[in-house]
This record gives C-alpha cells, structure tokens and sequence, in this order.
C-alpha cells in the first residue's frame, strides 16, 4: 500500500500516518485475535502495570509506575492528553518496540497535533522464514489540540466503529483499506489522544489499554471518578496479538529477487540492461519525508538502449501491497551511451520494520502499481530495522 489505495485520507493524515507512510491512512481490522504471551515475560505481570491474580483492589495507581505524578499531570495538563512523549518503558509494555517513539516536532503542520512515532510487534502467525517473524507494524500516536480529527475524514472514506472490546468503551476507530485510526472516549481525557495503525486496529489494543488505564490513574489523583472506558479497575493488557501478515505473492517475490549486492540482467524498455543496486537510503531528516526509501540504480544497456532510465520501480512489502517509487526531484538523468543511474524515491514511508522488502521492476519505462502487480520482476530483497536512536540499518 501504500499504494494509491490509502491515499484516499484527506492530505492532514498522510504525514502522520507516514512518517507516516503516506499513504496517510490507517487501517485495519481483525476479529479473532490469539495471544501469545513473548519470551521472558512473567506469568504473573500483565503488562501497564496490573498484575494478574492481584486480588480486588481497583486503584489505578500502581499502573505505569514508571510515570511520577507530576510527569502524570504533565501529560494530562488541563484535563487534555496533551504530551506524546512517555516513558518508553511504558510503550514497551504495550509491545510499541524498542524502536521508541520518536517524536515528530513538526507534525502539527499537518495534523494539528504533536505526534509520536514507533512500530509496534504483533505475534505473525504461520510458518514464516525467520527474517519475517519479528515484522512490526508502524503506529503514531498523537496528542490533539481540539479533539479527534476521525470527524474530519470524507464519509465515503471510512468504516467507523465504536470498540465494544472490556474497558475500551468509548473508542472509537475508523478503518480505511490497511489503516486504522482510533481516537479516545468522548469527554474525557483521551478525547485528545489519537492512535494510528498502518494495519488494523487489533495490533494497537494494548497501547489502548494502557492509555486507558493511564488516564484513570490522572483521574483517580484528581479525585475524580475512574471509570474511562467502562473499567472497574486497571485493565491486563494481554499479550501481542497474532495476526496473519505476511502474503503469498509476497513470499514468491522475496525467493525470485537477488541479495541487494548481486547485479540482475533483464529487458528494460528496447534492450537488455545490467542493473546494480548502488545505494539505500531511508530519509528521516525532514518529517514531510519521514520513512520514505530511496534507491539509487545502476543501468548498463547491452546493445540497443533507450535515452532515459525508467521513470518508475516499485516497492512491494510483507503484506503484498505495492507502491511506487518515482524518479527522485522529477529529474531524470539521461544515459550516456546507454550507461547511467537514476535515484529513486517512495511516495510514502515504510509502514513495517525489521522485515524484508522486495524492489520491483518493470519492463517497461514506465510503471503504475497495477502494471507492477500484474507484470512487475522482482530485483533485489532487503531487510529493514529502525534502531533504538529511531535510525533504519539495511542488512
């Protein structure tokens, strides 16, 4: 995807959600969802702070320990959720992974809000090759300036809902092809606090319970009623939930395409072409770019060759979906007997980490996502991790 099908999300949600991926847009949807607790986990500890089998005391204020109550009010200030920045300890109990969520400074030009970025890990089901099993998922979450923004978003566009889930009464979420965006309960703190998921909803639950048991500690240390979300009590935020990620033509694009060092031959336009992948780069200086990935490609015709490199490749992703990548700057080099590169650059940032991704060429010119789908050969195959200083490395 983030192919065109996401970007059907008004221009305000691309940038967060792509960092935001561009495509903009969030989604998904699951129903059942399997659990399966991580390796190491306690038994005992649930994580955001409830322990299971800890008897019948429902205060909220062992939760998040980790957040004084001063950092607590912070956050909360005026009633509003109003600071993305958490310990990331807490994200890490709610499985947003290692990779932190990075705070996006300008964020507010698009979106109106202050937004934080991460990826969060579900449990992939099935028999995956090793290098697919850790795959996370990309979510932001975004601290509003005047209540959710899921009313803003064109009613042909989304599927809405209301979470029936326990103690998630009150969000709401908004579904658009592999996009999911949930905005807190009305009339409450969490009003103001917005979560994408650039695939489903059921991924970031647990983000959801432990904001929602968050905001009941911030309502039980004011002295008010802490009931957000239907809860008795703090809710056990489960384990990573399981979902079926990873597609088929995928899976055969990624055993065609050649490790990213290796050169690959093929009819590109009037001739046959040596093609080398010179460089890689995921842009994540300007956050109007955040995610996007560059390539920069090699052409040595054989024979007869064009003037012009391609104008087009493609990227395709775990879940099959593909996006273009397009002559970087609109500016295409021309070959100099029929020898050349040309940089390319995604329209959208990457919506999965630490997986594997498959560049897609064409043998023609000129490529859109459907001619890439239907005709597309897979180049070249590389993983992906963002790192714990929010830097992606390429292996």
């Amino acid at each position: 995807m983030f192919s065109s099908r996401p970007a059907t999300f008004t221009h305000k949600y691309a940038r967060a959600t792509a960092a935001c991926l561009a495509a903009g847009s969030l989604v998904f949807a699951s129903s059942c969802s399997a659990f399966q607790r991580p390796e190491g986990a306690s038994e005992e500890v649930s994580y955001g702070g409830k322990k299971e089998n800890s008897g019948s005391n429902n205060s909220f204020s062992d939760v998040s320990s980790e957040i004084s109550d001063d950092k607590l009010r912070e956050i909360f200030a005026d009633g509003k959720f109003s600071d993305c920045k958490l310990d990331q300890a807490f994200f890490d109990s709610a499985y947003v992974d290692g990779a932190k969520m990075i705070p996006l400074d300008s964020a507010d030009v698009y979106v109106n809000s202050e937004t934080c970025s991460g990826y969060v890990k579900p449990q992939i089901s099935g028999d995956q090759p090793d290098e697919l099993k850790e795959t996370s998922i990309y979510t932001a979450l975004s601290a509003t300036k005047n209540g959710s923004n899921l009313d803003d978003l064109p009613n042909g566009d989304a599927e809405r809902k209301e979470l029936s889930d326990d103690g998630l009464q009150g969000w709401k979420s908004a579904e658009v092809v592999n996009a999911c965006m949930l905005s807190g309960p009305e009339g409450t703190p969490l009003e103001y606090a917005e979560v994408i998921s650039m695939s489903g909803c059921d991924p970031v639950k647990p983000l959801l319970r432990s904001l929602t048991n968050l905001a009941n500690r911030y309502q039980e240390l004011e002295g008010k009623e802490a009931n957000i979300g239907g809860s008795n009590g703090p809710l056990e935020i489960g384990d990573r939930v399981e979902i079926d990620l990873v597609d088929g033509g995928y899976l055969e694009s990624r055993d065609k395409a050649k490790p990213k060092e290796e050169s690959v031959t093929e009819k590109v336009g009037v001739g046959k072409t040596k093609m080398k992948l010179m460089s890689l780069e995921i842009l994540t200086d300007n956050p109007q770019d955040y995610g996007k990935v560059c390539a920069e490609v090699e052409y040595d015709y054989e024979d007869e060759s064009p003037l012009f490199p391609p104008t087009e490749i493609g990227l395709q992703s775990p879940d099959g979906e593909y996006q273009l990548m397009k002559v970087a700057g609109n500016t295409v080099t021309p070959l100099s007997d029929g020898k050349g590169s040309q940089r390319f650059c995604s329209e959208v940032g990457l919506r999965y980490s630490n997986s594997d991704f498959v560049i897609i060429g064409s043998e023609t010119l000129t490529a859109t996502e459907k001619s890439l789908e239907e005709e597309g050969m897979p180049l070249w195959r590389f993983h992906v991790k963002r790192n714990d200083e929010g830097e992606f490395e390429f292996n």
